[in-house]
């Protein structure tokens, strides 16, 4: 059904006492093509690029109502609001209404994220989703507007307008962030080697100069493989990335996980990966984490898959697949809370892990190395890491990359891992970079 026939039906089918009502239908349009006005807040959430998750992709544009936490207890809060708020729309679950959104790393450690807060998910008042040839709208409103229907009918058609042409916009690295991540990483090597922690993941901070457009950015980001491109905005920040990182998905009778660690950039001999006890021994450790943080939640692990080397365009991780089976009364978010933070972005033991970077690391990761994703109103959803991610304000943007330092670790190869890692969006920014013995001492 085309969506003004779904909406012009709508008038009569609102049940009484609902503060919002859900309709959707049919529009030919691509997502990723609907014209946004700047200062609108929008979502993205695209697993085009991925085979292990259903293939869709998903571009709110609005806020019809916005859930916020902050906190040690977010994760209880936020599922305590995001069922009430599902609840009080009409038709909620026949529309498959999500809350897109995520939260911060650390509850509190927010830095150029303070717009984003400790947890935040948005129900968009427009979405639209396309997973094979159809493009479905979703709209949530008021039941009042349904009365009339033609001004709903115009915004549509406004959102619908060609999207405009992006224009290239130079940029340029204003610190890069080497200096201190040198100074922490051969911190954390003094505390593997003094027993102090097993593994730390160390963190770097890239800041760039100059006005980027966020959906340019995703545009370039569109050819990365075995990711999940996502983007949420405010106001004026947007964090957008392309992370090759399954925290959890949760459809409600079978949850999967995935272990990511361990790195070899392209155009080396996978063999070093293949051969590194480094690597192998960080990898390890993600696995268990996952494989226990899912039984403590009540899950019954079914598989956890043997190991793999996946290939990005810039990277070479090792990745394990993880699956089970639990109880459907379990909440997407209570399955957060149990997995975040895994090793693959801490460390082990994970409270000596946070008390060094509390201590040596000197920035604030705000919603990087965070789970983000969305829920239903079936408590189901699904979370990626969000790595290879930039945070964007109107003239800078932050740029982040992370390295697991364990026994064998090497500060400066540690470093290289890093570049790496940056070089995904670091090249979608097209961003000038100086020499290493020009690089800018930390803001």
């Amino acid at each position: 059904m085309s969506f003004e026939r779904a909406l012009r039906a709508a008038r009569s089918r609102s049940r009484s006492g609902a503060d919002w009502v859900a309709i959707t239908g049919e529009v030919e349009v691509e997502p990723t093509q609907v014209s946004v006005a700047r200062g609108v807040e929008w979502s993205l959430w695209d697993t085009r690029d991925r085979g292990d998750l259903p293939s869709e992709v998903c571009l709110g544009v609005g806020a019809a109502a916005v859930v916020e936490s902050s906190g040690p207890s977010r994760f209880g809060l936020a599922r305590a609001q995001l069922s009430e708020l599902m609840m009080r729309i009409d038709g909620a679950v026949e529309a498959r209404v999500r809350a897109f959104g995520g939260c911060a790393f650390e509850p509190g450690s927010l830095g150029p994220f303070r717009a984003f807060g400790d947890l935040r998910f948005v129900v968009p008042r427009w979405t639209f989703s396309r997973a094979g040839s159809r493009t479905m709208a979703t709209l949530v409103t008021e039941p009042r507007q349904l009365a009339l229907p033609d001004p709903l009918l115009r915004e549509l058609d406004g959102l619908l307008a060609c999207r405009p042409q992006w224009s290239a916009t130079a940029t340029r690295v204003s610190d890069d962030g080497r200096a201190r991540f040198l100074r922490t990483a051969r911190e954390a090597v003094a505390s593997v080697e003094a027993h102090r922690v097993d593994k730390v993941v160390v963190v770097r901070r890239v800041v760039v100069e100059g006005a980027i457009e966020p959906r340019q950015l995703l545009d370039a980001l569109a050819g990365e493989s075995s990711v999940t491109r996502f983007g949420f905005s405010t106001s004026e920040h947007c964090f957008v990335g392309a992370t090759p990182e399954l925290l959890v998905a949760w459809d409600g009778r079978l949850v999967r996980s995935e272990a990511v660690a361990g790195t070899l950039a392209r155009g080396r001999d996978l063999r070093e990966l293949r051969e590194s006890a480094k690597d192998r021994r960080e990898h390890a450790y993600v696995v268990r984490a996952i494989h226990a943080a899912l039984e403590g939640a009540g899950a019954i692990v079914s598989a956890v898959g043997e190991p793999e080397i996946r290939s990005l365009r810039h990277v070479h991780h090792w990745v394990t697949p993880i699956d089970g089976r639990l109880g459907a009364d379990v909440h997407v978010l209570d399955l957060l809370r149990a997995l975040h933070p895994t090793p693959a972005v801490l460390g082990v033991p994970a409270d000596a892990a946070r008390s060094f970077l509390r201590q040596f690391e000197g920035i604030e990761r705000g919603w990087f190395a965070a789970p983000v994703g969305f829920v239903d109103a079936g408590g189901r959803g699904i979370f990626m890491v969000a790595l290879r991610s930039a945070l964007l304000s109107p003239r800078r943007a932050w740029v982040f990359a992370g390295a697991g330092v364990v026994r064998g670790s090497v500060a400066e190869v540690e470093l290289a891992e890093t570049e790496a890692k940056l070089t995904t969006m670091l090249s979608a920014l097209a961003a000038s970079r100086p020499s290493p013995d020009q690089a800018l001492g930390a803001l």
